[in-house]
Formats: C-alpha cells, structure tokens, sequence
C-alpha cells in the first residue's frame, strides 16, 4: 500500500530510487544542475549562409560557460569561453 502511495506521490522521484536498488552494480552519475538553451535549434541553412545562435544557461548559475563549435573545415573547431552575466 505504502508503494502505491508513494508512486502516485512522487512518480519521478520513486521510479529513479526504484532503477538504482534494481541496478544497484551500475554506476549512476549525478544529475546536471544546469541545461543549455539554444536559439534556433535544429535550423538547415544554405553554405555560406550567416546564423545567429543564442545560447543560453538554465538551472544552478555556473561561473563561467565554454562552447565548441564546429567551423565546417576539416579538423575545425573553435572554442569559445563567457563569463557569467553580471
């Protein structure tokens, strides 16, 4: 009965607690404090073409943000580092 309850409570949070103790050999990182937001998402666009994305961070505030982007040129990435909106 005390189960019944429990899941009609707080489904998410006892399905969790129920797949680790069935699992209980498996290693189970912590969930993330924060997403990220991108703006516009899945967009198809023509070579050549000027995007602009819009990135942002939602959940725990993190002091600083690093992204990686792809620059389309074999072995290509830039990296790029933001501070923390004040």
């Amino acid at each position: 009965m005390l189960t019944v309850i429990l899941l009609a409570l707080f489904p998410v949070t006892f399905l969790g607690a129920a797949t680790r103790l069935l699992h209980h050999g498996q290693s189970f990182a912590p969930p993330v404090a924060f997403s990220f937001l991108v703006d516009p998402g899945d967009k198809e666009v023509v070579k050549g073409e000027t995007v602009s994305i819009r990135v942002r961070v939602e959940g725990e505030p993190q002091s600083a943000v690093a992204l990686s982007q792809q620059t389309g040129r074999p072995g290509g990435v830039r990296d790029t580092h933001a501070p923390r909106d004040t």
